[in-house]
């Protein structure tokens, strides 16, 4: 049995031909367990952090916790761009302008990162303030952020990369470079902060070194590889067209996902307001929030590669097929661990906050508005990876606008406060996740099936 699991893993995957489900399977199974090891970089970090720290340490790690999911959201959201475009140009055969787009994605990945640490390296502090971060951690919290910042360029580096690697079917590399950064990682955490006073800068350092890491070993892969997929720099090519190809889809992407942590910084603020373990217990469990929707994403980056690939290959009844495997399976297992992980909620909470029962208190409020619903919010990511590989991606950022940005300032604003009134608690706060979430969940899916409609219809999007 062990040997058949590292054969399915082990051979690339062929998106175009062959059982949908077992493809689907062998190329997810990577992601998620890759997806694992980069929401544990965090989790880690608080774990290192509240047991060798304090609760101050864990809210100075937790009030980053928000802006740097603002920034890693938006670079995701970049790279899927790369998904999208990439995953076309195989299914219709076009090495020489797959290898055009590979050369594009990767030089815009590093000067952009680059660009990017530059501007946290100068607002961080501006960022920390208008999130909330209080004052009695507020200098650990900078420490934290300008450490991370400094690894912006291989995180960049890294998603565009992989990106890359498993679009053309091979998503066991990126799962393995990720194990190497991720043990660089969990050493360099203890040695770090047995080294060093300041707990939250030792954890950033370990990250930000682990994150190169996984850069440097991704973009060798490439640099070897024979394929359409390859980077050469005696060929090296910088297309514009294929950077605005790689944005049209990217951009949209990235503004998606920024909208959640975005609002998400916003949310930030009203959270610590209740204190420090208010913070830090609201910073656990994101993290077990992150773990669980971990199992789900190689599905949406599957759903983004099978539909694409077989749109490409005009191959109508295996994007249907595609679809309907990678929305059954996400959510079964969405489920489960879902439950999985509220079932154990003291018990996983204790490592990250142990003898801290107040914060574990707002943790588990957390947990029932907005853990419980994540199955929902799965079938809305498979609807909207489904649309960008029709070639839509500008409905779901446009949906998130309103659903996501637009409901959630109007909560904070106008509902909100007259909570408040009622009653001072911190369900206010998130219930409004609970409220957006189902507000995001319609719009998509209205929007899938109205789409899905016209691809019936032969309305194809061309890329």
């Amino acid at each position: 049995m062990m040997k058949d699991v590292g054969v399915l893993i082990l051979r690339k995957v062929v998106m175009t031909e062959g059982p949908i489900l077992k493809s689907v399977i062998k190329f997810s199974i990577p992601i998620i367990l890759g997806a694992l090891i980069q929401v544990g970089f965090n989790a880690v970090d608080l774990m290192v952090v509240g047991q060798m720290g304090d609760a101050s340490a864990v809210a100075a790690v937790g009030a980053v916790g928000p802006i740097v999911g603002l920034l890693v959201s938006s670079f995701l959201g970049l790279s899927a761009g790369v998904d999208a475009v990439l995953a076309r140009c195989l299914g219709q055969n076009d090495g020489k302008r797959a290898r055009i787009v590979v050369s594009t994605s990767l030089i815009f990945s590093f000067l952009f990162g680059l660009f990017v640490t530059v501007l946290c390296l100068v607002f961080s502090k501006p960022l920390l303030v208008a999130s909330g971060c209080e004052e009695e951690y507020f200098t650990q919290s900078a420490q934290y952020m300008n450490l991370y910042a400094i690894g912006i360029p291989a995180i960049m580096v890294y998603n565009f990369a992989s990106g890359v690697i498993r679009t053309s079917g091979d998503t066991q590399k990126p799962f393995i470079y990720l194990v190497i950064a991720g043990v660089v990682n969990v050493v360099l955490n203890y040695l770090l902060c047995l080294v060093f006073a300041q707990k939250a800068a030792a954890v950033a350092l370990a990250t930000t070194i682990s994150q190169y890491v996984g850069a440097v070993l991704s973009f060798v892969y490439i640099l070897r590889d024979k394929g359409a997929c390859n980077f050469s720099f005696k060929n090296i090519r910088f297309s514009f067209g294929e950077l605005k190809n790689i944005l049209r889809f990217g951009i949209p992407s990235a503004f998606n996902t920024m909208l959640f942590a975005l609002s998400n910084v916003q949310m930030n603020a009203a959270i610590n307001s209740y204190g420090l373990y208010a913070t830090a217990g609201n910073a656990a469990a994101s993290t077990l929030e992150s773990l669980s929707g971990s199992f789900t994403n190689g599905f949406s980056v599957a759903t983004v590669a099978f539909v694409g690939q077989n749109v490409g290959a005009e191959k109508p009844k295996r994007v249907k097929l595609s679809i309907l495997t990678c929305l059954i399976v996400a959510v079964s297992v969405q489920m489960v661990a879902s439950l999985t992980i509220f079932a154990l909620r003291e018990q996983v909470l204790s490592l990250y906050i142990p003898d801290a029962p107040e914060a574990v208190r707002f943790a588990v409020s957390r947990m029932r508005h907005v853990l419980i619903f994540m199955p929902m919010a799965t079938v809305a990511n498979i609807f909207i990876s489904s649309t960008k590989a029709f070639g839509y991606s500008i409905v779901p950022m446009l949906i998130s606008i309103i659903a996501v940005l637009g409901f959630r300032v109007l909560w904070l604003e106008a509902i909100y406060p007259r909570l408040e009134l009622i009653e001072h608690t911190i369900d206010n706060v998130y219930l409004c996740y609970t409220c957006s979430w189902i507000l995001h969940f319609v719009g998509n899916t209205v929007a899938f099936l109205v789409i899905y409609h016209r691809y019936k219809k032969g309305k194809i999007v061309q890329i």
